[in-house]
Order: C-alpha cells, then structure tokens, then sequence
C-alpha cells in the first residue's frame, strides 16, 4: 500500500472538503496523510480507515529545523488537490517557499498538482517562479483551458474538467418549486467589496420575488470562515419576517453527506461559489450565475453555459425577474463533461496501479 501525503485547503470550506472525499473513495487502497492542525477533519473523514491525520505541531518543529527530508522521507508520494492554489496574494512568497522545500524533500515523479486554476497574478516574478517549480513534478492537471494554455509548453502538463463534475452520490427527490442560493462575503475581496451593499440588495429582491412566487427558498453557506454565514446574516436582517420566515438556511459544518443532500434536493440554483455552479449541473438543476472570479466565467464558457449570467460588478442591471422566468432551463448541454472530469485522475491511477 502506498503511502501519500496531501496538501488542499483545510478550512472546511465544501467545495476543498468534497475534493478530499472524491479523492480518499477514488484510492481506498491508498495510505493517505494529512498534515492539517483543524482536529474538525478527524470527524469530517473519520469513516475512511485509509486516512490519517498527523501531528502539526511536530511538523512545524521539523520544517523550522529545515529537516523536512526527515518529515516526508516514509511518504511515496505527495498530491497537492485544490482549485485556486495559485494566486498571488500578498503572502505568495511563504506559500511558494513551503512548497519549495516539500519539492526538495520528494522525487519529482512522486510529486502531483490535481484539479487547480492558474492566477489571479499580476507580476512576471510569481509566473516564473512557479514555471520552474511546474516543471519539477510529475503531472499538473488544470480545471481551465486558459491556465492549461500559460504552461502548454510543459510536458506534464495537462486539462481536464472540474473534478467535482465526476461526483457519484446517491439520487435524492427534489424539492417541488425550490431555488437554492449560494453566496460569498465581499468584505473579504479587495476588489470586490465596494459591490457588497449591491450584493445584498439583489440577493434580497430576488428572494422576496422568489417567496412571492411561492418558491421555497434555501441559503447555502459553503464556508463558515470565509463569512458566507455572515453574508447570510446581513441578507436576512435587510428582510421582513413575513419574507425571513419562509428562508431555510444550510451551513456547511463537515458533513458533506448531509450538506449534499439538502443541496441536490433544489430544482435550481443561484450560485456564486463556483462550486455550487459545477454542483447544480452535476444535479441536472437549472442554473444562474452570479460571477465573482474569472475562474467561474473560464470553466462555464468551456462547458458551453454562458447564455445567462451576472457578474458581480454588473448586479445593478440584473432582473430578479428574468432570473426566476429562465433558470430552469440553462443547463449543461453535453454530458460527457462528467466522464472526462475522470481524466484529472489519469497519471495519478497509473502511478497507483504500479
């Protein structure tokens, strides 16, 4: 049995957590290692027997005293899985050094980057530092052709569909005349905060159109820490309680189990997270995007379900009406997208298997 660390973004954030789970079911015959100082990812994977979760503490120790060969030296290999690992945020120097000295500590041929987007980045330096450390592993597998195409020229590099749309979960009824929405807090994007009175504003005309519609309403926060919760909070309170009362509300809190079903159990979707867009399509649900991030844009023109969406900047325009009189009917015109999702997988099976 092979013995693989994994690198994703622990903050019980959905979309990450169902990378994880896609990936423990996909390799049960995999060793898996998680180096994660949360002790809520004990819980969310304690039914997997082929998933541990290490000291962080003594890899802290270890990595200060730059001993990481002696830290990785009983893993086989290591798989970095995530979406948007590759953004230059102000602290992309720490971030690039920590998987600097992983790389050091590990073959290159046992080292595998699966299902990421390139960028946002602005400067010339954070694209080349990370052409140079790309070319060191054994396969990177993007979600988007346009992060695919800045590192076509590599060798292991490849593309692939989302890996969330080869999700295999068990059928649910849906609920008769519902719409379920996700949503994002602007207050933590730069860029984006200055739209966060307008965010609300919409979010709370479509629902009070919605409920008048006798449509059941359900919010969906997808990550409790990046303040969908609170986002949520500010819609409701902007509402009367003759429109709050009839609003479910679901936070994801590491039961993706439980968080699945309630999410599936919607005939359409109002996503803004990108993975509840990815989801709804999964589900065969009508879909409206509200696009924060061209990560979201890149993935829904590639998969053809670009007729009807928002972006976040542009919400002043948006009818709540016409949302409400077409979601039903924009859905993903081809489905082998879900089978090619699979491909994300390709090296890291044959790397299994042998």
């Amino acid at each position: 049995m092979k013995k693989v660390l994994v690198i994703a973004y622990f903050a019980k954030n959905f979309g990450d957590d169902l990378f994880l789970k896609i990936l423990f079911e996909r390799y049960n015959d995999v060793e898996w290692t998680m180096d994660v100082n949360d002790e809520n990812y004990r819980k969310i994977f304690a039914k997997y027997k082929n998933v541990k979760i290490i000291n962080t503490f003594c890899h802290k120790v270890f990595r200060k005293l730059e001993l990481e060969k002696l830290l990785y030296k009983k893993y086989d290999a290591v798989v970095f899985i995530g979406g948007s690992i590759f953004m230059e945020t102000e602290n992309w120097k720490r971030t690039y050094t920590y998987r600097q000295k992983i790389f050091r500590s590990f073959n290159e041929k046992s080292i595998f980057f699966i299902g990421c987007n390139f960028g946002p980045f602005k400067s010339e330096e954070f694209f080349e530092k990370y052409k140079s450390l790309f070319g060191n592993c054994k396969d990177i597998c993007f979600r988007d052709k346009y992060s695919y195409d800045l590192f076509s020229y590599l060798d292991n590099a490849r593309v692939a569909p989302d890996i969330v749309f080869q999700l295999k979960t068990k059928k649910i009824e849906k609920l008769e005349n519902s719409l379920g929405i996700s949503l994002i807090d602007l207050k933590n994007r730069k860029e984006l905060i200055e739209y966060q009175k307008i965010y609300i504003n919409k979010i709370v005309d479509i629902i009070k159109e919605a409920i008048n519609r006798e449509i059941k309403i359900t919010l969906f926060s997808f990550c409790e820490r990046e303040g969908d919760m609170k986002i949520i909070e500010e819609i409701t309170n902007n509402l009367d309680d003759k429109y709050s009362n009839y609003i479910n509300i679901e936070n994801y809190n590491g039961d993706i189990e439980r968080f699945l079903d309630k999410f599936k159990a919607m005939e359409n979707i109002i996503g803004t997270r990108f993975h509840a867009c990815i989801l709804s399509q999964v589900f065969g649900q009508g879909l409206y995007p509200i696009i924060y991030s061209s990560k979201t844009y890149n993935v829904l023109k590639e998969i053809d379900l670009i007729d009807e969406y928002t972006y976040i900047q542009d919400l002043e325009n948006l009818n709540e009406k016409h949302i409400l009189d077409t979601i039903s009917k924009n859905k993903i015109k081809d489905s082998k997208i879900f089978l090619e999702a699979e491909e994300q997988f390709e090296v890291l099976d044959k790397y299994v298997k042998y």
